[in-house]
C-alpha cells in the first residue's frame, strides 16, 4: 500500500536519493552518460531541504507502509504573463521500480487538489520531448502549447510545455 503525504525536511534525504535515481534511468540515452553520473545526492538533498523550508512550493512524497519513499510531486503557484495565477508542476520523479502501478496519478491528483483549494484551476508542466512522462501527461488531459529548446551541460533539448485549463473536473472525477 503507497500513502501520498506532505514532505517535511527530514525526507530531503530519501527525496534526493530518489531525484538522482529517478534522472538516471529516465534520461537514459536522453542526456549525456557524464552528466547523469555526475549528479550527486548530497547535492540534491541540500537543494530539496532548501526547497521544502522555503515555503515557495508543496513537496509530496509516496511512501509505502515502511514509510521509504518511492517517489514525490513538487507544485508552485506561478504568475501567468497576464497576471493570473497558474500551478505548475515542478518536479515529478519516481524509482523505477515503483512506476506503472498509478503512485504518479496518485501524486498529481493531489497537487491538483492541492491547486484547486487555493482556487487555481490551469495547470502547467514542462518535459524534455524524448521523456516517456509526455504520454502520462497526455493521457491525463494536458495538451502541449509551447515548444522551446533547453541547453544542459553541452546539450540542447526539446522541452514541451503542457497544459491542463481547468483541473476542477479531474479532481470531481477521482
Amino acid at each position: 500500500m503507497v500513502l501520498i503525504r506532505k514532505a517535511d525536511v527530514t525526507d530531503a534525504g530519501a527525496i534526493g536519493k530518489v531525484s538522482v535515481e529517478s534522472w538516471q534511468t529516465t534520461y537514459r540515452g536522453i542526456m549525456a552518460d557524464r552528466v547523469l553520473k555526475r549528479l550527486s545526492v548530497e547535492d540534491r538533498v541540500e537543494n530539496w531541504k532548501d526547497t521544502i523550508q522555503a515555503d515557495e512550493s508543496t513537496t509530496f512524497v509516496a511512501v509505502d507502509t515502511e514509510e521509504q519513499i518511492g517517489g514525490f510531486l513538487n507544485i508552485a503557484v506561478k504568475e501567468s504573463a497576464d497576471s493570473a495565477r497558474i500551478g505548475e508542476i515542478t518536479a515529478v520523479y519516481l524509482l523505477e521500480n515503483w512506476q506503472g502501478q498509478g503512485i504518479g496519478k496518485m501524486l498529481l491528483l493531489t497537487g491538483f487538489t492541492c491547486f484547486v483549494e487555493q482556487s487555481i484551476y490551469t495547470v502547467r508542466v514542462e518535459v524534455l520531448s524524448e521523456n516517456d512522462s509526455r504520454l502520462f501527461y497526455e493521457q491525463f488531459g494536458a495538451e502541449m502549447i509551447e515548444k522551446k529548446n533547453i541547453q544542459i551541460a553541452d546539450d540542447v533539448l526539446d522541452l514541451l510545455v503542457y497544459e491542463w485549463k481547468d483541473i476542477s473536473s479531474i479532481v470531481k472525477m477521482n
